[in-house]
């Protein structure tokens, strides 16, 4: 996937993980210490580890930090860690203030139904964040449980 998002040679990539995992990853006994060597294992086997930025923190965090920093903007953005509505809601908000006009934005487990309280799965959130921004985005479809949306303005 990393080859196919640096295509250009200046193209980077920023991403923020704690690498602690959620309570679903608790319950199924992942090793997340294992995750995390499998994840910069990936990323060095494609010769462009000079091209990613790793944020080991929480995404409110690491989205307030490149924020502050205000020479980041990005042309894609996948939206994939906490379940939580209240921390979906406030990683697309704080990450669409830096997506370019043109711009998408994936967010990953939309119909995700690991819990029976709407709270704690991402679709309030994404509905939530949607409706505000309205007249900023628009929908791209996809065949499978994400949601996608273009920044339009």
């Amino acid at each position: 996937m990393l080859n196919n998002l640096l295509k250009h040679s200046d193209s980077k990539i920023v991403c923020i993980d704690t690498f602690e995992g959620g309570i679903e990853h608790v319950h199924d006994a992942i090793n997340m210490t294992h995750v995390r060597e499998i994840f910069f294992s990936n990323v060095e086997k494609t010769g462009r580890m000079d091209s990613v930025r790793v944020l080991e923190e929480r995404s409110d965090t690491g989205l307030l930090r490149l924020l502050q920093e205000n020479h980041e903007s990005f042309d894609f953005i996948y939206v994939d860690g906490s379940h939580y509505a209240t921390d979906v809601l406030a990683d697309l908000v704080l990450s669409f203030r830096m997506l370019k006009v043109g711009g998408l934005c994936i967010c990953d487990d939309y119909l995700w139904e690991g819990q029976s309280d709407p709270r704690h799965s991402p679709k309030m959130a994404i509905d939530a964040f949607t409706s505000i921004f309205s007249e900023q985005v628009q929908f791209v479809p996809v065949i499978n449980t994400q949601f996608a949306f273009k920044r339009i303005q």
